[in-house]
């Protein structure tokens, strides 16, 4: 599987990382239907986490939309329960804080857990 999932970077994009490359796995699992839906949104999306220098803040999944404006911020859990996303805009801001980055975007907050892997 990382195979298909480093030749279908490489289709959209032949500068890709290696971070580029695990966000991809961890925001998809591998499903082709979510790597498809991903690959659609454009050559200017990018795909990050994020933590801070002290390690007390880490966002799981980035994707910044330069198009769009929009900011998708993710908290990946075993369990839903596990999930908070209080906490996770509490994060997002000391990011914007911390980074400057993506000022004045639309931010839409997700929640991932192992319940959505069997979800199409």
């Amino acid at each position: 599987m990382p195979s298909t999932l480093k030749d279908i970077l490489k289709t959209y994009n032949d500068q890709y990382t290696s971070e580029d490359l695990l966000a991809l796995f961890v925001l998809t699992g591998g499903v082709a239907k979510y790597v498809e839906m991903l690959m659609e949104g454009g050559d200017y999306t990018h795909i990050s986490s994020w933590w801070d220098r002290k390690g007390e803040n880490e966002i799981d999944i980035i994707a910044c939309d330069e198009l769009s404006k929009t900011l998708d911020v993710f908290e990946v859990k075993r369990q839903a329960k596990d999930i908070d996303l209080e906490v996770l805009k509490e994060k997002t801001l000391r990011f914007l804080q911390a980074t400057g980055q993506c000022p004045d975007y639309e931010i839409t907050y997700h929640g991932l857990s192992l319940d959505d892997m069997g979800k199409s």
